[in-house]
């Protein structure tokens, strides 16, 4: 018999509350919009708490719960435990947000940026959520794309310690440790386990995921929805207030019944923000990037290319001593942007070989059993966009290899070059935001390492280099030119 209390935790905004005013409102006020939670809502809040313990997990701060707490208490709502700002602050237990800041000096991280701030005549506000927040930076400005670029611009300043969230209005910087999940799993786990979970957000993701039975309503994230609904959990088909009601309603009739649970999936990829194939806010600021980037300073001259290839494979001795190590996370989707890369590189180092390292994910491990379907891939692929595949190149089966694939040819040896098709931040490091907004980004740590944008060569549609010869400038960018900056 299971020892630890049955939890149920609710996120607010989008899940309890919203901005439209039912028929019977209780109101939430804020800086600048107020809030509604009905009356109805409440009332099975309430009826719910008395038979289960309550834990509100919130982006919102202490300052900014007093009007959740005045209401609940009207209503009878017993709240065992609160988690603010998106985990990184529960106010019962302040040693928590130490944990959360171990490694980061607050204060010094603030004002950096204000100065970044100034110095870049954004217009950002710096200072109004500042007294506020305890655990997170919390920063006010209008545009997404706005948003992007002071988050690439704060790259040396946030160390890839932080994971960050991107609004219409607000910027929300959070230490890595700072996450609902972790903060109710490190700080109640001993005494609780999760028996539902209901949100709407990314953020939300890990708490869905690990509880008994998770819910969520219309109008939540796509992702939010998904996962419910892979896991057996409960979907309102109705958005707003009516769909928490029809949340709320669905937990107290299975405490009145017999509470069912569902196994747990595999945990998500952190940070779970990250999840959504990046932000809409990211994509939105990475096309705008692409579509303004200059072209390369490269000689647009077939003589010079020659003499470079010439002087190539001169001191390659015709280039069968180079081998070409290409990383990725796995192969499933990463042929689109594989393809395009060795459609440009192969007619210009037919001699080479080539090492493909993968980093297997979860969903990705079953495509990696055999060497033979990778082969199979490279040399017959014939994409949506006109890709022929290397089926013109003779000898080249004996010139790829995997190691660690079954049925891989034996590992070539010691690289002289690496490109990295890496998309995520886990891959990156701290140079995950210098880089992604790039085509092509030259490793300042690493010789002879380079990094190139497989999201590009997989959505943009647009060609990778542009009007002048892709030859020359893949030969420019091995010499160490940038072809873009942010």
């Amino acid at each position: 018999m299971d020892k630890k209390r049955a939890a149920c935790i609710f996120d607010l905004d989008g899940t309890l509350d919203h901005v439209e005013c039912p028929a019977h409102p209780r109101i939430i006020r804020g800086r600048t919009t107020d809030a509604y939670i009905s009356a109805r809502a409440l009332d099975i809040l309430a009826e719910i708490s008395m038979g289960i313990d309550i834990f509100i997990a919130t982006g919102r701060s202490e300052a900014t719960i007093g009007e959740f707490r005045r209401n609940f208490n009207g209503a009878g709502i017993r709240v065992a435990g609160w988690i603010l700002e998106h985990g990184a602050v529960l106010p019962d237990r302040p040693e928590w947000t130490k944990t959360v800041w171990e490694g980061i000096d607050f204060n010094e991280t603030w004002d950096a940026l204000e100065r970044l701030i100034s110095d870049l005549g954004l217009t950002i506000d710096a200072v109004r959520y500042r007294p506020d927040r305890k655990g997170s930076i919390l920063l006010s400005g209008k545009g997404a794309l706005l948003a992007e670029y002071l988050i690439d611009a704060a790259a040396p300043i946030l160390k890839g310690r932080f994971r960050t969230l991107a609004g219409k209005r607000k910027i929300t910087l959070l230490p890595k440790k700072g996450e609902k999940w972790m903060a109710f799993a490190e700080n109640y786990s001993a005494t609780h386990r999760i028996a539902f979970a209901a949100g709407d957000d990314p953020d939300d993701l890990r708490l869905l995921c690990n509880a008994d039975f998770p819910l969520t309503l219309a109008g939540a994230s796509w992702l939010v929805q998904k996962l419910v609904k892979q896991r057996g959990g409960y979907l309102s088909s109705l958005p707003g207030h009516a769909g928490t009601e029809a949340m709320l309603g669905e937990i107290l009739a299975r405490l009145n019944g017999k509470e069912k649970r569902s196994a747990p999936l595999p945990g998500l990829r952190y940070p779970v923000e990250e999840a959504e194939d990046f932000r809409p806010s990211r994509r939105e600021y990475l096309d705008l990037l692409f579509a303004n980037a200059p072209p390369p300073n490269a000689l647009d001259d077939p003589r010079w290319l020659r003499q470079m290839v010439e002087k190539l494979g001169q001191r390659l001795v015709q280039g069968r001593k180079m081998i070409i190590e290409v990383r990725m996370r796995d192969w499933g989707g990463e042929i689109k942007s594989l393809m395009p890369l060795l459609e440009i590189l192969v007619p210009i180092l037919p001699e080479a070989r080539w090492r493909l390292l993968f980093r297997p994910e979860r969903l990705g491990g079953e495509n990696l059993k055999c060497f033979g379907a990778i082969g199979d891939k490279l040399f017959s692929f014939i994409g949506a966009k006109g890709h022929s595949g290397l089926s013109g190149f003779e000898g080249l089966e004996g010139r790829f290899s995997a190691p660690g694939v079954p049925g891989s040819p034996d590992d070539p040896g010691e690289a002289s070059c690496s490109l990295w098709l890496y998309d995520h931040g886990d891959d990156m490091g701290h140079l995950y935001d210098r880089a992604i907004p790039r085509r092509i980004f030259r490793h300042p740590e690493l010789a002879h390492t380079w990094f190139v944008n497989p999201m590009y060569l997989k959505i943009s549609g647009a060609p990778l280099w542009g009007k002048i010869p892709r030859e020359s400038k893949i030969l420019a960018q091995l010499s160490g030119r940038r072809v873009m900056m942010a």
